[in-house]
């Protein structure tokens, strides 16, 4: 159990709040569905996340920069992961050359999808 009660029934409004509720307790974010965020074209990254129960975070990265960028790209999606208390999950991408700005937007999204939360998409906004 994530913590956040009823998250597929509740109003947005109510999910945000347990989102924010989880976020400033420490609740561990739970994957309880797979989650999906970005698209093939060029200068993105497509994201799939799934839950992986009580077995850690297993990363795939395929990408034609991978030897160059692999690390890093690999270190980016860890951050996010933790940022987010995600210890259980299959993360796989497929990396098209992504700034570190999109593998972070996109991996958040897909998170939230996949733990059916809401995101306050404008606090990352300073002009929110």
């Amino acid at each position: 159990n994530s913590g956040i009660p009823n998250k597929g029934n509740q109003p947005k409004r109510k999910r945000k709040e347990a989102f924010a509720f989880a976020k400033a307790t420490a609740i561990i974010m739970k994957i309880i569905t797979t989650g999906v965020a970005g698209t093939m074209e060029s200068s993105d990254i497509m994201v799939m996340i799934r839950p992986n129960e009580e077995k850690g975070i297993e990363i795939d990265i395929q990408s034609d920069v991978k030897a160059t960028f692999g690390d890093a790209i690999e270190a980016t999606i860890r951050e996010v992961l933790a940022d987010f208390d995600v210890n259980d999950a299959v993360v796989a991408v497929v990396d098209k050359g992504a700034l570190d700005f999109v593998i972070r937007a996109r991996m958040q999204c897909a998170i939230c999808r996949a733990a059916e939360v809401s995101y306050d998409w404008g606090k990352e906004d300073p002009n929110a």
